[in-house]
């Protein structure tokens, strides 16, 4: 009788032992389980252009948070209905598009940053002294592209802090090189470009007036957006995703060569990479912070729906989602809680999140 006494005795005290074990086989397993993300891009030679992206691939963090990202190649002009349809997982890219589609009922979520900043407005010799000063902008004519992050985010800007509508000062173009020669021929009298035809605009003798920064400090522009069904079914692909780009984003801010030697990769030049992405002389405050900015998104879609550009739209919760984001930011301080960049971007993910709805009961206390 003592002796079975004995072995029930020794089974009760192995037994959780043994439930300790499975659980932590469990563990082990979801940690290494590998997920796959696909990526659409119509990036000139195939690249993003992204240093977070760049640094994530090609140095191996993707790979250490056990994520596989593959790119492919897609056409600017069907892109949204491409990610819409789940040909692939997410983009990189502009978010106008994407939160139009959206808000007509596509099945996109908006749920990271990609880029801002990098763009600039240039002018005809001729006028350039004037229109230095956006408060003489009354009487302007600026060629733009039709519906693109530029226009919207300058009838923002206008409405905002002047209470009118600049589009009958707008004049559309059909790509760069038109708005160039538009504005050299004076027939508009300013132009909105991107970095890489900042030489470009100089050797035909126009004037950098200002950055976009300038008049929209932290605008968005490239936002991450993705498929829905894919996001809700794969929230940890997305979480890992994210948790690699913010350690991309430490390298991208503290180490040079690094960006360097991940852009070459991407086929950028040197040259290129020093003047346009590293130096904040030239660069036009770019920035490449994967923080969503919920506040600067919903300011150009209150703008959509007020000038008509979207009608009825749907409310910008039903397709922005800021909680992956900070599930990764937070794991990545949980896990360097010593590091001040990652804690910088909590802060920065507070002062430009904090509109979203229910932001202070669900993020504040964390």
């Amino acid at each position: 009788m003592k002796k079975m006494q004995r072995i029930i005795l020794s089974l009760t005290l192995l037994l959780p032992l043994f439930f300790l074990a499975a659980c932590k086989e469990k563990k082990a397993a979801a940690k290494t389980e590998r997920y796959t993300i696909t990526a659409g891009n119509y990036g000139a030679g195939g690249s993003v252009g992204s240093p977070i992206y760049a640094i994530a691939q090609h140095d191996g963090i993707f790979n250490e948070q056990e994520l596989d990202v593959k790119l492919f190649q897609t056409d600017r002009n069907a892109y949204v209905e491409a990610l819409t349809v789940g040909k692939f997982d997410l983009t990189f890219t502009s978010f106008i598009a994407q939160v139009a589609s959206a808000a007509q009922g596509a099945d996109l979520v908006v749920f990271g940053g990609s880029q801002s900043g990098g763009e600039a407005y240039f002018a005809n010799k001729d006028v350039a002294e004037k229109y230095k000063n956006i408060d003489n902008w009354g009487d302007i004519k600026i060629g733009l592209l039709l519906n693109s992050t530029s226009e919207l985010h300058l009838r923002t800007v206008f409405q905002r802090d002047k209470g009118i509508d600049i589009k009958g000062n707008i004049k559309y173009m059909d790509g760069e090189e038109a708005k160039l020669q538009a504005t050299v021929k004076g027939v508009v009298d300013a132009t909105h470009i991107s970095r890489q035809y900042f030489d470009t605009a100089e050797n035909m003798g126009l004037i950098k007036l200002f950055y976009l920064n300038d008049i929209q400090p932290d605008y968005v522009c490239c936002r991450l957006t993705a498929n829905g069904q894919a996001f809700r079914n794969n929230k940890e692909a997305f979480i890992r995703f994210l948790k690699a780009e913010i350690k991309a984003y430490k390298i991208y801010k503290e180490d040079p060569d690094a960006v360097i030697n991940a852009l070459k990769k991407e086929k950028f030049d040197e040259d290129f990479i020093r003047k346009y992405v590293l130096d904040p002389k030239t660069n036009g405050g770019i920035n490449f912070n994967p923080d969503p900015n919920f506040n600067g998104v919903n300011d150009v879609y209150e703008t959509m729906k007020r000038i008509k550009f979207v009608e009825n739209g749907r409310d910008i919760k039903e397709f922005f989602d800021i909680s992956v984001y900070a599930d990764a930011l937070q794991q990545v301080i949980a896990e360097y809680p010593d590091e001040q960049i990652y804690k910088n971007m909590w802060t920065f993910f507070i002062e430009h999140n904090n509109h979203y709805p229910d932001f202070e009961k669900e993020y504040l206390k964390k």
